[in-house]
C-alpha cells in the first residue's frame, strides 16, 4: 500500500492519497485547493499509521456495486431520467404484479393485508382490454387516433342535421383500441391521399371497441353520400357487413352516438334514418346491418315516398 501527504503553505491543509484499503476503512482521494488556482504549493511526506490521518479524510467503508459506492446518501438514483414535454394520457393502468416482491420493502409485525370481496354480481371481465360502462359513450378524439390536420377548410354543416345516415367502410374490423386507431388512420389515408378529400369522410366511426371515433364532427359537412352530406351526419361502421353482423357493443356505440347528438341539438329530435344504399348506388352498410337498422327509431322504410326525401330544416 502506497501512502503519501502534501500541506498546502497558503491553506496548511494536509492532502493524502492512497491507493488501497486500510482494514476497516476505506481512503479516497483529497487534494487541498487554494484560492489562487494558478499557485499551489506543496510538500510531501510518509505517513506511517492510520492515527496520523486527519479524520475528515478517513470514510467508512460502503456496499460497493460494480464501479459506484454509496454510503450515508439521500435521493440516489441509478440509471437515466425520462422527461415529457406537455400533458401525458396514462391510457392503461397496470396493476402490482404479486409475483415479485420488492426488496427494498420492510414488512413490519403489525401489517394487516385486507382481503377484497367479490361482488355476487360481478363478471369476470379481464378478456376484454377495454370496458365501457353500460350507458357510457367513449368518443376517441381525433388526436388520440393520429388524425392527419385537415387539408383545406370544410363546409359548414346547417344544424341540427335533420338525417343520419348509416354506411360501412367496407374495410377490415377490429376489436381492439389499437387496431381500431389504425383502422381509422388508415382510411383517412385512402380518403386524402387517394380521393383527394380534404379529411375523412365521415363525421363518426364506430368500432368493435365499442368506441365512437371522431371525424369530421358535428359541424362540418362530410363527404359519404354524395348530394346529401349538407343535410345528414354520416356514421360509419368500421367493416364489412355482408355476411356478418357487427357485434353489440358496436352497434350500441352508434345507437349512443344519435342520442347524444339529439342532446347536443346536434341532431333534430324528429330526423330521419337512412342506410346508405337507399340514398346511394351500393351495397353500403352490408346486408347484414341494413336488416339490423330498419328495426331502428326513425328509420325510413319507405325511400321511394319524394316527401320522405325532402329534408326537414
Amino acid at each position: 500500500m502506497a501512502m503519501t501527504s502534501g500541506s498546502s503553505d497558503e491553506e496548511n491543509h494536509l492532502g493524502i492519497k492512497v491507493n488501497g484499503d486500510l482494514g476497516n476503512f476505506q481512503i479516497v482521494e483529497e487534494k487541498s485547493e487554494s484560492e489562487d488556482e494558478d499557485t499551489i504549493n506543496t510538500s510531501s511526506r510518509a505517513v506511517s499509521t492510520v492515527s496520523t490521518l486527519p479524520q475528515d479524510l478517513v470514510k467508512p467503508t460502503a456496499s460497493v456495486f460494480g464501479s459506484v459506492a454509496v454510503t450515508n446518501s439521500d435521493n440516489v438514483q441509478f440509471g437515466n431520467n425520462t422527461y415529457f414535454n406537455g400533458p401525458v394520457t396514462i391510457k392503461q393502468v397496470v396493476q402490482n404484479n404479486a409475483e415479485h416482491d420488492n426488496p427494498g420493502y420492510e414488512h413490519t409485525e403489525d401489517e394487516t393485508y385486507p382481503v377484497p370481496q367479490k361482488d355476487a354480481n360481478f363478471q369476470n371481465v379481464t378478456s376484454d382490454p377495454l370496458l365501457i360502462a353500460p350507458n357510457h359513450l367513449r368518443i376517441v378524439s381525433r388526436t388520440d387516433w393520429l388524425a392527419k390536420p385537415v387539408e383545406k377548410p370544410l363546409d359548414v354543416l346547417r344544424l341540427p342535421a335533420p338525417w343520419v345516415i348509416i354506411t360501412h367502410t367496407d374495410t377490415e374490423g377490429c376489436t381492439s383500441q389499437s387496431e381500431c386507431v389504425l383502422r381509422v388512420r388508415l382510411i383517412q389515408m385512402f380518403h386524402v391521399e387517394s380521393r383527394k378529400w380534404f379529411d375523412i369522410g365521415y363525421n363518426f366511426l364506430v368500432a368493435g371497441d365499442g368506441s365512437a371515433y371522431y371525424g369530421r364532427g358535428w359541424d362540418y359537412q362530410g363527404a359519404h353520400t354524395l348530394g346529401y352530406n349538407k343535410y345528414s351526419i354520416g356514421i360509419a361502421f368500421v367493416g364489412t357487413f355482408n355476411a356478418n353482423a357487427p357485434p353489440k357493443k358496436q352497434i350500441e356505440a352508434a345507437q349512443k352516438l344519435i342520442k347524444r347528438g339529439v342532446e347536443l341539438g346536434k341532431i333534430a329530435k324528429d330526423y330521419k334514418l337512412f342506410g346508405h344504399r337507399q340514398l346511394a348506388s351500393t351495397l353500403s352498410p352490408g346486408d347484414k346491418l341494413y336488416n339490423i337498422i330498419k328495426e331502428w327509431p326513425h328509420f325510413v322504410k319507405n325511400d321511394s315516398d319524394i316527401s320522405e326525401l325532402v329534408p326537414n330544416y
